[in-house]
């Protein structure tokens, strides 16, 4: 990110491109029935009166639903974007959540959107990888790791510390069928090759993540998603499946969701990291020119 978009200062060129972007996603995700709405850039207040500035458009969305200006009898669908702030820096994103939805089918849709999203972006080939943290635990508790040692594996997955999480595996006595499993989850699996292996894990999570492959399965076409149990997201929040999008000429994720509680309503959506894209699509552009 250039120093100018970290501090919210954006050139012409950025700023046009940010907005054609945002306007693509605006109206592709308006044609799947999400209504746009618009958040304050400060949060709700702190205990010391304090209301900071937000950190991202999902927790916004979450306060306007817990304020009832919503009925949530049924699913809804909202899309939002505008500038976030995370320390000195800020930044630009896009949001879908679909609320009030806790089927495979709601999971289903909002990557299959993801997907979509990706696609329009204009930065060539993407992959979205879908991850379940609390089937990770599941696997790991099953497989004889005691819950302090399952968290210790946890934190070096979610670090990408895969040296690490082998030292941990070596030093705790498994059994060869568990052993086997642990030592492949951090790797990317197909839809297929991840049903046969959910099919030899048990547990009421690995059982959700089962049903949402049949269905990403059942699609009549491809979605061009992988699996990795390793991805545990960035966010405590997440209490199902968790994705993200990546690009080969973007250095971190362009969108990032996953399965959430807004105020006690089941919800699924991600956000989109404009600055991330618009950084992938200039790399893209230099590339071509080189």
């Amino acid at each position: 990110m250039s120093t100018a978009m970290s501090v919210g200062f954006r050139l012409p060129r950025e700023t046009s491109e940010i907005r054609l972007l945002e306007s693509a996603l605006h109206h592709h995700c308006q044609k799947r029935g999400y209504e746009e709405v618009m958040v304050p850039c400060q949060g709700a207040a702190t205990k010391d009166n304090n209301r900071p500035l937000r950190g991202d458009l999902t927790q916004m969305m979450g306060l306007m639903v817990s304020r009832g200006y919503f009925t949530l009898g049924d699913e809804v669908r909202l899309r939002c974007s505008g500038p976030i702030f995370r320390g000195d820096s800020e930044g630009y994103q896009f949001s879908a959540e679909l609320v009030n939805a806790s089927s495979p089918q709601s999971d289903t849709e909002v990557l299959t959107l993801a997907g979509e999203v990706m696609g329009i972006m204009g930065i060539g080939r993407a992959t979205l990888i879908v991850g379940y943290p609390a089937a990770l635990r599941e696997m790991l508790l099953a497989g004889g790791l005691t819950p302090e040692i399952a968290s210790q594996a946890e934190n070096h997955l979610r670090r990408q510390d895969l040296v690490s999480y082998g030292e941990v595996l070596r030093g705790t006595e498994l059994s060869v069928a568990h052993r086997r499993a642990l030592s492949s989850i951090h790797r990317s699996m197909g839809l297929e090759e991840c049903r046969k292996f959910l099919e030899e894990q048990h547990g009421l999570h690995c059982e959700r993540m089962r049903r949402l492959i049949f269905e990403l399965a059942s699609l009549p076409e491809d979605p061009g998603i992988s699996v990795n149990f390793g991805l545990t997201g960035s966010f405590d929040y997440y209490t199902g499946c968790v994705f993200q999008g990546h690009c080969g000429m973007a250095g971190r994720p362009v969108l990032t969701g996953g399965r959430y509680m807004i105020h006690e309503q089941p919800s699924v959506g991600f956000a989109v990291e404009i600055d991330a894209v618009v950084e992938a699509r200039e790399v893209t552009r230099s590339a071509s020119r080189s």
